[in-house]
């Protein structure tokens, strides 16, 4: 079952119907992508570091199930922003 939902998915997104989608091309754009975020991800830690403490102090705060729904709510996001990426 799980395997037809990554087939489903994949279909949805149109991963298949990309001039990309050859062998290593794959991969690449992957490592690139996760490359990208990285880059993101680590902006605030090296501008801000000093803030980024005290905002981490404070996500240690906030309950989990507060924090899986904000979680699941950004995962949505990010799935329907490939979305319309795609299309």
């Amino acid at each position: 079952m799980p395997l037809n939902l990554i087939y489903s998915l994949k279909q949805l997104l149109g991963f298949w119907d990309t001039p990309w989608a050859t062998k290593g091309k794959i991969m690449e754009f992957f490592l690139c992508v996760i490359g990208m975020v990285m880059i993101v991800e680590g902006v605030p830690y090296f501008v801000f570091p000093a803030k980024m403490k005290f905002w981490v102090t404070k996500i240690m705060e906030i309950p989990e199930t507060s924090l899986r729904r904000f979680g699941f709510s950004l995962m949505l996001l990010g799935l329907f922003l490939v979305y319309i990426g795609k299309r």
